[in-house]
């Protein structure tokens, strides 16, 4: 029998066990031999970055299976913070995850917190998307552990919302203040959060504002630890919200959570008491599917509003092998995405994107919508959504360009980004001249009539001059689209001379 001191670990076999993602062989070195978990730790230095981001995966491996001790933790902190700055981006978002992982799983002492702190806060104030929300997720953690911690950088994260930073590094804050508030047992540290996200309504622009009031939404939740003093704040700052178009839906749903969980003088504008809460303590994880099989879908979207746990078991329900299941797991995300947090979002992405794809049109519909309030809500989610809208027009499967349009016309009108709007136009433009997919683009382009005053004149001279070619093809079937498009483009290019001249 070959003991510890007399194996033979060769650092090119470990490497090539990475590259060949025999990350379990590498698992078990490294965890039973000393000599195997230096050569990883140095393989965290490989020039390939491939081998850099799988010494991690094996790391994680080593922290999921209780196998990283305080010593090794020791000895492998300071590579995974440095690899946080990697030039490979993959390889960053690989070691913030890790970070996040350690956060969760281990104690750390004060100088490891101290350290690990420091180095999320340089990831979110780079403001690059998906980096800098994971690095949020960290920050909230360990905010919601360390109270001193927490005391430290609250004010720095405000300062991050106020007008004239970049929007990934505003969102980024927003959700490390989310995530620190919703995690901890200090109602001190819930309260300031609260207050100071309600104070920020009054200085922020419209794309801050949506932002808080999502987030105060989610934090409500937890009206045991607000003060009636704070929650009265809420109440009149986002009160005069409701006669903002933009804002109008976020501060209903604001102004409705917290007249649910407590009564309130609307004169004076003050809560007066709490209200019980729906009868959801009587409930464990152990009674969602049975309530799912009852129809009360409603209370298990309230529990998983108030414990991550049930979340969780939502997100393993979306992959189930019964159907029914898998649709009841779409409609609780879809009420709760807000409460997801950038890692629990980016996770469900694949399986909504094969939503997409569903024969049946409510689970079209709905994973359309998630997609686009996940896009809004999540700045990393942009990347993934574009990608997944080109590969289904490429497929030039009729239901997946119908799949698609969809999520475009829900992005147009929960986002209203130019750019989309307009790329969804010109995409249209090709998909007008093929006999099969004339209707479902006509129909798109019906749906998203309200969009066009928005768009530049050679578009729409484009858009026009296209609706006129394809005029009395399909024995007119589509005519009274055509030509009401074709109505509703002329007059706007009129209207615009005439303001010109």
């Amino acid at each position: 029998m070959v003991s510890h001191s007399e194996i033979v670990i060769n650092k090119n076999a470990l490497r090539q066990d990475l590259r060949a993602w025999r990350l379990h062989d590498v698992l078990e070195l490294a965890s039973k031999y000393d000599k195997g978990f230096k050569i990883l730790m140095e393989l965290l230095d490989d020039y390939d970055s491939a081998i850099r981001k799988n010494a991690l995966y094996v790391i994680q491996d080593m922290i999921k299976n209780n196998l990283l001790d305080a010593k090794k933790l020791k000895l492998v902190l300071d590579k995974i913070i440095k690899l946080t700055k990697d030039d490979d981006e993959r390889v960053s978002l690989t070691a913030i995850e890790t970070l996040n992982l350690i956060l969760d799983k281990i104690e750390l002492t004060p100088e490891d917190y101290e350290k690990v702190t420091n180095s999320l806060m340089k990831v979110l104030k780079s403001g690059m998307p998906i980096l800098s929300e994971y690095a949020a997720e960290g920050l909230g953690t360990i905010g919601a552990k360390i109270a001193i911690i927490a005391s430290k950088i609250i004010g720095w994260l405000f300062s991050l919302i106020k007008p004239g930073q970049k929007r990934e590094v505003q969102s980024a804050a927003i959700t490390a203040l989310t995530e620190m508030a919703y995690k901890t047992k200090n109602k001190k540290i819930i309260d300031r959060i609260v207050k100071g996200m309600a104070e920020a309504l009054d200085e922020s622009d419209a794309y801050v504002q949506e932002k808080i009031l999502t987030s105060l939404e989610r934090l409500i939740t937890r009206k045991e630890m607000i003060s009636k003093q704070t929650l009265s704040l809420v109440f009149r700052k986002v009160r005069p919200l409701l006669r903002d178009k933009k804002l109008k839906d976020k501060a209903d749903m604001v102004i409705s959570r917290i007249m649910r969980v407590a009564k309130v003088d609307e004169q004076k504008q003050e809560v007066l008491s709490f209200k019980p809460q729906l009868d959801i303590e009587r409930y464990s994880i152990q009674d969602v599917e049975r309530l799912l099989d009852s129809g009360k879908q409603e209370i298990v979207v309230e529990m998983a509003k108030h414990d991550p746990q049930v979340l969780e078991k939502i997100i393993d329900l979306l992959n189930s092998e019964e159907y029914t299941r898998r649709i009841d797991a779409l409609w609780v995300i879809s009420r709760t995405v807000p409460y997801l947090g950038p890692t629990r979002a980016y996770s469900v992405l694949p399986v909504l994107g094969e939503f997409l794809k569903s024969k049946n049109k409510w689970v079209r519909d709905t994973a359309g919508r998630v997609l686009a309030e996940m896009y809004a809500y999540y700045e990393g989610v942009y990347h993934y959504v574009l990608s997944l809208i080109e590969l289904l027009i490429k497929s030039q499967r009729k239901e997946d360009i119908e799949g698609a349009l969809l999520l475009l016309k829900e992005l147009n009108d929960k986002v209203g980004d130019l750019r989309l709007i307009r790329g969804s136009i010109s995409l249209v433009l090709d998909l007008l001249d093929k006999d099969n997919l004339r209707g479902t683009a006509l129909s798109f382009l019906a749906q998203q009539a309200h969009h066009l005053l928005r768009l530049d004149k050679e578009t729409l001279e484009q858009l026009l001059e296209k609706l006129n070619q394809i005029k009395g093809k399909d024995k007119g079937i589509y005519e009274e689209i055509i030509n009401s498009l074709i109505d509703v483009i002329s007059e706007i290019l009129k209207k615009r001379e005439s303001a010109q001249s």
